[in-house]
């Protein structure tokens, strides 16, 4: 993998006026993951001559707004990654449960729309919505909700919602926690009829950790042994479970008992290669394929 980390890094010193003492001071009294740092190691790193670890960068280049630039820097990056192993597995499963929302054609004028407040939600959406999603949506007041959904002739072929929380609405198994610190988001759905709109689900996750730096965390929910095999193998960790604690096991070996709440680092998710490079990936893919379908999640920002 190449980035253009070193170029970034020193021309942002460089138009800010500061001197490689000036840049660590910056650092070390911003970023406790930095308070080793001295100029002999930034002096390295401007030159090429070493690195740190890709985690180390994204931290560094979010601290500098230059996030977003980093990342598109990035070439030459591996195409094979856990998520594209399971999305056969994933859409085996997915069509069973939404096999009522129709096949895309691409060729056709696919609409899609930005929803911010759950009142506007379809019927046809809400009839999907698992019920720990119902019950994030409806706490009063309600969480900012970020719900993207793309729809042929009336017909649903896609949607997402993602809500912007405190991390400890967990805590506790209660939903008390603090407004004025929203500091994670949880991707509540992403029920999706192709792998087409999958990628571009996910895309939307990532354009929002991009264009949110306040963003510390992501929550997700794993209903499946697939999904939670994922979920631990980018960084997630699991912090509870929900769910009707009497309820007999399902009759499908592939799903899970109770619904799974994982939580990762959002740095983490980001500098997880299997995760970014699948992102970089399907932006190649989409820009080639379908740039109508990629341009609609670009052109809005939440």
């Amino acid at each position: 993998m190449k980035d253009n980390f070193k170029s970034l890094l020193k021309q942002y010193r460089i138009d800010n006026n500061l001197s490689q003492n000036d840049f660590v001071d910056m650092f070390i009294s911003s970023n406790n993951f930095l308070l080793k740092l001295d100029t002999v190691t930034l002096s390295r790193w401007e030159n090429g001559k070493t690195e740190p670890s890709i985690e180390k960068k994204m931290n560094i280049m979010r601290t500098l707004n230059l996030l977003t630039q980093y990342i598109e820097s990035i070439r030459g990056f591996d195409k094979n990654t856990k998520i594209d192993a399971s999305l056969n597995i994933h859409f085996g499963i997915e069509y069973e449960r939404y096999k009522k929302l129709n096949g895309i054609d691409t060729t056709q004028n696919i609409q899609f729309e930005y929803i911010s407040d759950k009142k506007n939600l379809h019927a046809h959406i809400e009839k999907y919505l698992m019920p720990e999603t119902i019950e994030i949506i409806n706490i009063d007041p309600s969480p900012t909700l970020s719900i993207g959904h793309w729809f042929l002739n009336k017909k649903t072929e896609a949607f997402f919602i993602h809500a912007f929380v405190n991390e400890n609405i967990y805590n506790n198994y209660n939903y008390n926690y603090n407004y004025n610190n929203i500091n994670s988001i949880i991707l509540l759905e992403q029920v999706t009829s192709t792998k087409i709109f999958y990628k571009l689900c996910l895309l939307s996750a990532f354009n929002t950790l991009l264009n949110n730096n306040h963003i510390d965390y992501v929550f997700a929910f794993a209903n499946t042994k697939c999904y939670l095999k994922l979920f631990l193998a980018i960084g997630g960790d699991i912090i509870t479970t929900m769910g009707d604690l009497s309820a007999p096991p399902p009759c499908n070996e592939v799903i899970l008992k109770h619904t799974t709440v994982i939580k990762i680092d959002a740095i983490k998710l980001l500098s997880n290669k299997d995760f970014l490079f699948f992102c970089l990936q399907s932006r190649t893919e989409l820009k080639i394929t379908t740039p109508q379908l990629l341009a609609q999640i670009d052109d809005f920002k939440c």
